[in-house]
């Protein structure tokens, strides 16, 4: 059986700061199981460190962290 998991978009900005990602800028993502759904939240670098490196499997729901490359939207023509 095939489980299909509904996980929103890559955000455009920080999750916990607000500032928007820059084209080619780090980010983290982590997944958390919230039982009706499931939440990703987008980190920039220096919140990651500063909130969620030390004990993000420790929370609630907590499923998976992964990071990867932001890429900016192509500019509309």
């Amino acid at each position: 059986m095939i489980t299909e998991w509904k996980i929103q978009s890559r955000g455009q900005a920080c999750e916990a700061c607000g500032a928007a990602f820059a084209d080619q800028q780090p980010y983290h993502t982590l997944l958390f199981d919230e039982k009706a759904a499931f939440r990703r939240s987008d980190v920039c670098p220096a919140c990651w460190q500063k909130q969620y490196s030390q004990g993000a499997q420790d929370r609630k729901g907590f499923i998976s962290h992964w990071q990867g490359l932001f890429e900016a939207p192509a500019p509309a023509a």
